[in-house]
């Protein structure tokens, strides 16, 4: 799957939701993006991710990929 067409069928489920009458909360926004290449679960590695107040060494950490991995947040380097 291309990273558009990913982004596509993200954006499909994502309205779908409203659609159906249903709620979509972060959990299942964040399911949905792992599921379509648009983020990646990693070990947190501050040397790679930057400073964070709440995750510490090898903590699952979530990084944008495919036509989002150009969003990373300042300070986090998007090379794997």
């Amino acid at each position: 799957m291309s990273d558009d067409q990913g982004l596509v069928a993200f954006a499909r489920e994502i309205i779908g939701y409203a659609f159906d009458g249903m709620d979509a909360d972060g959990a299942d926004i964040q399911a949905l993006a792992l599921a379509h290449g648009l983020l990646v679960k990693e070990p947190y590695d501050p040397a790679r991710h930057g400073p964070s107040m709440e995750a510490e060494l090898g903590d699952d950490w979530y990084t944008f990929a495919g036509p989002l991995a150009a969003l990373q947040p300042e300070g986090e380097r998007s090379d794997a």
